[in-house]
């Protein structure tokens, strides 16, 4: 029950981002280097901040 109650809450989240359409502010994308290992980061629009993962073998695209 609760990984479907999570699972619906992410879909929620994600429709209403896809939604909202544009983007408000520029596009800032680096690399940052964790632990020997480089994380690509995209940072972009305003308001309160959102960490949003994408899972193997999928990119940053899903979320576009």
């Amino acid at each position: 029950m609760k990984k479907g109650m999570t699972t619906g809450l992410m879909a929620g989240l994600l429709s209403g981002a896809a939604l909202a359409g544009g983007s408000e502010g520029g596009r800032q994308e680096g690399l940052l280097l964790v632990n020997g290992a480089q994380i690509h980061y995209v940072s972009q629009g305003s308001g309160t901040p959102m960490l949003l993962l994408h899972g193997y073998p999928l990119s940053g695209e899903l979320f576009a």
